[in-house]
């Protein structure tokens, strides 16, 4: 008795050689920039700023580390949706590393504004 295995095609999450490779150089990104303090009185966010500044202490990274992290999403995200379709999350297969675009989930009359970028831990 003979068995035979298939197994389905993976997608390549990899960047390709464009014409301008300067473009995609982390010197030339503009550095993230934390968006100012809302004074606004938000009840629902009694603060959480203070609470989460303040509670994540010890993981391991550097300051300058975090605000290279912030900077990179910055920039995947400013692409068009067109690059950014080429690295998505690919759920037919179950593989749930990549981006996902906004409007997937409908609540009432109006679809989500979210987007993320899933990575292997």
């Amino acid at each position: 008795m003979s068995t035979t295995t298939t197994e389905a095609p993976r997608v390549q999450h990899s960047l390709t050689p464009s014409a301008d490779v300067q473009q995609c150089d982390y010197s030339n990104l503009t550095p993230y920039q934390h968006p100012p303090e809302t004074k606004e009185s938000l009840p629902w966010s009694d603060n959480l700023n203070t609470q989460f500044i303040t509670s994540v202490k010890n993981y391991g990274l550097a300051d300058e580390q975090v605000q290279q992290q912030f900077t990179l999403a910055k920039a995947f995200f400013e692409l068009p949706v067109v690059e950014k379709e080429k690295h998505e999350v690919d759920y037919a297969n179950a593989d749930y590393n990549g981006w996902r675009g906004p409007g997937r989930r409908s609540t009432g009359n109006a679809f989500d504004n979210i987007e993320i970028f899933n990575t292997p831990k």
